[in-house]
């Protein structure tokens, strides 16, 4: 099918992004990587009258290491045009947040990981996004800058709303991701496929921080098995104030995780057969993060 025609603005400033956002509300797409958008275009199952291209932005793919002005602590700040080839390929982002590198290294194929950018994905909000559940696990901030001139910071966990549905509101538009690293977190990112670069069919995104010895914070987080990424919080709360998680925490946090999900039967696999690989993946991750933090304590 062909792309039905469209009026294209190429803005120079997130400020003129969001007013032409909000002066065409209901008309206009924003463009990012284009992974998502474009092939719906093609199919025409979206035909925007204006496309708002945000690659001449200046400084909307910086990543870097800041302060926050609020609470004075040290954070990671990716702009949201920054892809996902350069979020794997960054050396403060695999020292900093480990946990992000291997999601972005394992997203797509080569080309799709080139073009495909942190906040496109993020704004468009597939339910089996693999971006999506990590912005959960590490509790990220996500930024938005509105048409009025004003900013907010939401956390992941309010700004998913459903099935390809956020917070984002008229004339907004995503800017920035803030994630907080923490030294003492041991992290794991797995899911599954059915053949090398196929769209995941259960996503599983986990951390666990330490202090003292006692696991301090966990965080589980599903993606492919619901309306919209979640986490888990009950299974959370089987591994939190442990100073060992044991084999049977993470049986028990695992089997809690796949009764929380809901995932719907397709083409592949059966929802009963998601449900079963939940409990599959969840213990491999958490198995898998607490190897590392064996390895922490070796050294």
């Amino acid at each position: 099918m062909a792309i039905r025609q469209f009026q294209y603005f190429d803005p120079k400033s997130v400020e003129e992004a969001c007013s032409l956002l909000y002066q065409h509300r209901g008309e206009a797409r924003v463009l990012a990587g284009g992974q998502s958008l474009l092939p719906m275009m093609k199919l025409n199952l979206i035909e925007p009258k204006y496309l708002i291209d945000l690659k001449r932005i200046p400084n909307l793919a910086v990543i870097r290491a800041v302060t926050d002005d609020e609470t004075g602590r040290n954070i990671i700040s990716i702009g949201a045009l920054a892809t996902h080839a350069e979020i794997a390929n960054s050396e403060l982002i695999r020292r900093e947040v480990p946990l992000l590198s291997e999601t972005a290294a394992g997203i797509g194929h080569p080309q799709v990981r080139n073009r495909g950018t942190i906040g496109g994905s993020l704004a468009h909000c597939d339910p089996a996004a693999d971006l999506v559940a990590t912005m959960l696990a590490l509790d990220a901030n996500i930024v938005v800058a509105s048409h009025d001139g004003k900013r907010r910071k939401v956390r992941a966990g309010s700004f998913f709303k459903g099935t390809f549905t956020t917070d984002l509101r008229e004339g907004e538009i995503l800017t920035q991701i803030e994630i907080e690293p923490h030294s003492n977190a041991v992290q794991s990112f797995k899911k599954m496929i059915l053949g090398h670069g196929d769209f995941p069919l259960v996503v599983v995104s986990t951390s666990l921080r330490f202090d003292k010895g006692v696991c301090r914070d966990a965080a589980i987080a599903l993606a492919g098995v619901g309306e919209v990424a979640f986490r888990v919080k009950d299974a959370e709360n089987i591994l939190v104030g442990k100073p060992e998680i044991t084999g049977d925490d993470i049986s028990r946090a695992a089997k809690i995780s796949a009764e929380a999900s809901k995932p719907e039967s397709d083409l592949e696999v059966s929802s009963e057969y998601k449900q079963k690989m939940v409990e599959v993946f969840v213990t491999r991750a958490l198995t898998d993060a607490l190897s590392k933090r064996s390895k922490l304590n070796a050294r």
